[in-house]
């Protein structure tokens, strides 16, 4: 006759045999264990990393009087810490060099015709992710063509977004010109570009 822990494994195991339920039960506490110490380790490699940081760092830069306890007792000797910011420009239009230009005053939609164009532009904003300005809104309206047509101009927000590394250089491959008068019109990569 079995004892009552053996009549509950075989209650609760189904058709499998009391070892392969010991088995399983332990197989599934070892991998909770392996969890749990995964767990603690990285914590610790967190606080250890945070700590190291600390120590090293005094007020932005990496400190460079601190003394070193080793066989020489030397001071360390390190570089301030910096990073370049990435910095995100618009392509240049044909004719106005290679380089991307940052804060363009001047976009042409479509840069060969030169009948839409955002002018004046005054930046806000200018950052890795997108770029928020203001300018005028300048439109040929091509009658009887575009060689005789008139300009109408009108106050606009522009803002640039969607950067891509095109040939190694971030550039802004989405333009949004909302007029307050008229409506909001978009340009992406490759239909607009700058003049400084």
């Amino acid at each position: 006759m079995a004892n009552p822990s053996q009549r509950r494994r075989r209650s609760t195991s189904g058709n499998l045999p009391p070892t392969e339920v010991e088995v399983d039960q332990t197989s599934s506490q070892s991998r909770i264990n392996l969890t749990v110490v995964a767990i603690a380790l990285i914590a610790a490699a967190t606080v250890v990393s945070v700590a190291l940081v600390v120590s090293l760092t005094d007020h932005g830069e990496v400190a460079t009087d601190r003394k070193v306890s080793g066989p020489s007792d030397s001071k360390l000797t390190t570089t301030p810490l910096t990073v370049a910011p990435v910095v995100v420009g618009v392509a240049p239009c044909t004719g106005t060099g290679n380089s991307p230009i940052v804060r363009p005053s001047m976009i042409y939609i479509a840069c060969g015709t030169g009948n839409v164009s955002v002018s004046h532009i005054s930046w806000s904003s200018w950052g890795a992710l997108g770029a928020i300005g203001t300018g005028t809104f300048n439109v040929n309206d091509c009658l009887p063509n575009c060689a005789e047509g008139t300009f109408s101009s009108v106050p606009a927000s522009v803002s640039l977004a969607s950067p891509i590394e095109v040939a190694g250089t971030p550039l802004f491959q989405h333009l949004s010109v909302n007029p307050e008068s008229g409506s909001m019109m978009t340009a992406e990569n490759g239909n607009f570009g700058a003049s400084p």
